[in-house]
This record gives structure tokens, sequence and C-alpha cells, in this order.
């Protein structure tokens, strides 16, 4: 649903910062998330009994292919 009609050239002129703004800025808030949430051993990046050491994403996903 378009919100704002605007001349084709003003769209696009608007699209190339907006793209730049959208693809930073996530960017820019990862790099402030302090390093300890990126812990290896930390309670979201442990193997858990069901992925069986990480075998059940070979036979789902083909990872090692």
């Amino acid at each position: 649903m378009r919100i704002l009609f605007l001349p084709d050239i003003w769209t696009i002129l608007l699209c190339i910062p907006l793209w730049f703004v959208f693809h930073m800025l996530p960017a820019l808030i990862c790099l402030k998330i302090p390093d300890k949430y990126y812990n290896p051993k930390g309670i979201i990046y442990r193997t858990r009994k069901w992925e069986k050491k990480g075998e059940i994403y070979q036979s789902l996903f083909k990872v090692k292919n």
C-alpha cells in the first residue's frame, strides 16, 4: 500500500539513502552489543541434547555439503 506518491525520479533518489540507512543501522546496533553476549560457551550457543552433536543439522539441511 503506497502512502506517499512521488514522481519516479524522487522515489529513486529517496530509496538510495534509505537503503543505506536500513542496512547500516542494524549493523551499528549490533556493534554496540557488548562482547559478553557473544560468548561461545554462553547458554544461547550450547549444544542441546536433541541436536545429537550436530548430526540433526547434517541430516535435515546437509550443512557439510
